[in-house]
């Protein structure tokens, strides 16, 4: 009983630190950067400190306080964010203002790469009470990898309401083939989960179900319905066995025919491999069935698997009106100079670039989902082999690369991989689709112009259409923050999520590297559907209103007589 009366304390003392944290304001401080340069100026501290400073805002609903308020306290107490700032001074900056709590820290970039380490210090207590220490090759991943760690205990904002049961059953490739990127496989199966279920706001059931020599259909894992049962469960789970089609086909039909899916539910089939299952000729047979009992089934093959081999399973995904990737991965090589060299593998094709580009973990190729034939990315160049002669995968990158480039290889980094992107991307194809989940209908559409180009939102919510109606009013420019999606079916093939539009931030919270309109956009919707703050990415847009219409809410009697 003491053991579960001390859980039971530390649950309440979490869940009472979180609601706090939601009345307290916030004082984000300049960051400290240090190494500046030509291309990494002071001025950047001040440009990210307002990035999470919005991050915060948008994804954990913290109270910010004004940076303006913030930089005039720091100018009159004389206070340089680039020199020692103890923690008196921290008590001072906070004693001029309302603030609760004071996040501070130092921001550094080395070979693209950002770093940034962190504290948030307690006015109140006078106490660190997190601190952070992340890495990234993008300012908006670092501001959102910082932001989960910091605020590590604050619940995510509740964005998206849904009135719907999602049903998801991972079969799971356990053979040793998975082995080396088994901890990418794991992070990447619990983000799917979340970004699926918002969160786990949704009514969520999750299943397991591995496969391979040492496990079969009596190894199922059924029913988990919380983040901490589902991450339990996948730190149980260990790879073993060599492949099995045998194992493969009886946890295949046993998701499809056996799994209790609800009725009303939305039901997602995640399929990842490492092993080829070309042979086995059962796969369009249960494609079918799953489409037939609604199933949506997503495959995510890897790195042992060239494009010739996952025909099956992009036909599978492509009849059960699932999603295919081909795990993409990245290795750094350093020449004879000392200088980097990126080099980068997706089904059988290799590329190299000078210039690293965070867009790859979004995948190698610019739209098609055959990368055997696909465009690559255009910082990529491609190295042709021979692919009789060299059996080469991502794993044996480092001892095969200097045989098929020429290059003389003095040494190189770690394998990285794309896995745990790719699963957020196939997650938001399901959170952000426009089929069988249960949405408001819009209430309005409203026309918007940057000056140049003009297109037609969606908009759901009256809060929403007042805000957008008062623009049209003032007829002056104004940001709004939106999340951006691609929809062929649009004039422009881009559109705005329109569950949710940022409306409440002035200027004074916007970043510059956050900022954008629609011509850039639609100049390179590449580039901004594949960065921005968050997944799937957010920007905020300078636009003016030239009109505003609102759906009739009657019905058009006509309309009974369609079939």
């Amino acid at each position: 009983m003491k053991i579960i009366h001390t859980i039971i304390k530390v649950i309440l003392v979490t869940f009472i630190t979180a609601d706090a944290y939601a009345q307290f304001e916030v004082q984000v401080i300049p960051y400290k950067i240090l190494n500046p340069g030509n291309d990494f100026s002071i001025s950047t501290g001040r440009e990210y400190a307002k990035l999470i400073t919005l991050a915060s805002a948008i994804k954990k609903n913290i109270v910010i306080y004004p940076h303006t308020k913030t930089e005039a306290a720091l100018k009159k107490l004389s206070i340089n964010t680039q020199r020692i700032i103890t923690e008196d001074d921290l008590i001072s900056i906070g004693n001029t203002g309302n603030a609760d709590c004071i996040l501070i820290g130092t921001l550094s970039k080395s070979k693209g790469s950002y770093t940034t380490d962190s504290i948030l210090y307690s006015i109140r207590n006078k106490r660190i009470m997190s601190k952070s220490h992340y890495k990234s090759g993008s300012l908006f991943k670092l501001a959102e990898g910082e932001l989960n760690q910091i605020f590590f205990n604050v619940q995510n904002k509740k964005r998206i309401l849904r009135e719907s049961y999602a049903d998801i059953a991972v079969v799971l490739d356990l053979s040793y083939k998975i082995a080396p990127e088994w901890n990418s496989v794991k992070n990447g199966i619990v983000k799917f989960v979340n970004t699926v279920s918002d969160n786990w706001s949704v009514d969520t059931s999750v299943n397991v179900l591995p496969f391979s020599g040492s496990y079969s259909e009596n190894n199922k894992i059924l029913n988990l319905n919380s983040n901490f049962e589902l991450k339990n469960t996948l730190s149980k789970m260990a790879t073993k066995g060599d492949t099995s089609d045998k194992n493969f086909k009886r946890v295949l039909e046993y998701s499809i025919k056996n799994m209790p899916w609800r009725r009303k539910s939305d039901k997602i089939l995640l399929l990842i491999t490492n092993s080829n299952s070309d042979k086995t000729g059962f796969i369009e047979k249960y494609a079918i069935s799953a489409k037939m009992l609604g199933i949506s089934v997503s495959t995510i093959t890897l790195g042992l698997l060239k494009d010739r081999d996952t025909e099956s399973f992009r036909e599978f995904s492509g009849i059960s009106s699932g999603r295919h990737y081909n795990a993409a991965y990245h290795q750094r090589f350093y020449n004879e100079s000392g200088n980097p060299v990126d080099v980068f593998y997706e089904g059988g094709r290799i590329f190299h670039s000078l210039v690293y580009n965070s867009m790859w973990e979004e995948g190698l190729f610019e739209s098609s989902s055959n990368s055997e034939w696909a465009k690559p990315r255009s910082f990529l160049t491609e190295i042709f082999y021979d692919r009789l002669k060299q059996n080469i995968n991502p794993y044996n990158l480092s001892e095969k690369y200097h045989i098929i480039s020429s290059a003389k290889i003095l040494n190189y980094a770690r394998l990285e991989n794309n896995i745990e992107s790719i699963m957020t991307q196939i997650g938001n194809t399901y959170e952000f689709s426009s089929g069988k989940m249960k949405y408001k209908k819009p209430i309005a559409k409203v026309q918007i112009t940057d000056g140049t180009i003009s297109m037609w939102i969606k908009i759901k919510e009256e809060d929403d259409l007042v805000f957008f109606k008062n623009m049209n009013a003032s007829n002056d420019y104004f940001h709004v923050g939106a999340i951006i999606k691609r929809n062929t079916n649009e004039p422009y093939g881009i559109t705005f999520y329109p569950d949710w539009y940022a409306t409440e931030f002035s200027n004074d919270f916007i970043p510059e590297i956050i900022k954008t309109d629609l011509s850039g956009i639609i100049k390179k919707p590449e580039f901004y559907l594949s960065n921005g703050l968050f997944t799937p990415p957010f920007w905020f847009l300078n636009l003016k209103v030239e009109r505003v219409e609102k759906y009739s809410r009657e019905h058009d009697i006509r309309e009974h007589a369609s079939p």
